[in-house]
């Protein structure tokens, strides 16, 4: 299984307005030993756009996963000063560096104050993205908003969510992705078992896990007819990034 798992390569089927489902398959149970439904649904308050994941547990065993997102948003922080700002100061705010090429995780975190300003200012530059993803955790922030130029252009909700992973591609890609991760990818002293990989999920038989994050849009053309005329395309692009590990 690849670091990212299984689920952007699922085949989703639309069953409602906005509500899509993909089950287990043959091919999933060559590398994960568990049948589920994952449900995912999104919809529109305003300015707001929620996504809203559920698993549900087909086995009569206990089901072990994690789940997270990757969406990423139009930010040329390689042109423009760009930041993310939590919405508390962060005392005890933790970063997990990560061992590049594998993209696993360090056995040892770091003080996440060393890289944010007055304790709650990601500042985006160049060089933010050459050691991969900035992965934060222990955040008492519920929340983050992303600014170009001092503008605010969005604010991120995670809720429930231990992780929070900031990435770009490098090579001056126009855009930034804030992920919120239920768990993360896999430790570097890692002995890939499933049941010990940390903050995994439990699931018991026939009960379900749901998650919920959304994105409020500051911007005045995000309004929500904007999101209603564009919705389709912002799925598109939101399942390819959808992972399920």
């Amino acid at each position: 299984m690849s670091i990212h798992g299984f689920g952007m390569n699922l085949n989703f089927q639309e069953i409602g307005k906005y509500i899509y489902k993909a089950t287990s398959n043959n091919n999933t149970l060559v590398q994960y030993p568990f049948e589920f439904d994952l449900y995912v649904s999104y919809s529109i308050d305003k300015n707001k756009l929620i996504y809203n994941y559920t698993v549900f547990n087909k086995n009569t065993k206990t089901m072990l996963f994690g789940i997270g997102g990757h969406p990423g948003f139009k930010c040329n922080y390689f042109e423009e000063k760009s930041s993310i700002e939590f919405e508390e100061e962060e005392n005890n705010i933790k970063r997990i560096p990560v061992i590049l090429p594998e993209g696993l995780m360090s056995n040892e975190t770091i003080d996440g104050n060393k890289f944010l300003k007055n304790k709650k200012i990601l500042e985006i530059k160049k060089d933010s993205f050459t050691q991969g993803a900035n992965v934060f955790t222990d955040i008492s922030s519920k929340s983050v908003i992303l600014k170009n130029n001092g503008k605010k252009i969005l604010k991120f909700n995670f809720e429930g969510f231990k992780y929070l992973g900031i990435w770009s591609a490098q090579g001056n890609a126009p855009f930034i992705c804030i992920e919120p991760w239920y768990d993360p990818p896999d430790y570097i002293n890692s002995n890939h078992r499933f049941e010990d990989k940390k903050d995994i999920v439990k699931l018991e038989p026939n009960k379900s896990f749901t998650v919920v994050y959304s994105i409020e849009f500051f911007d005045e053309s995000s309004n929500s007819n904007y999101l209603k005329n564009n919705i389709n395309f912002l799925l598109e692009i939101i399942f390819l990034t959808l992972f399920l590990f």
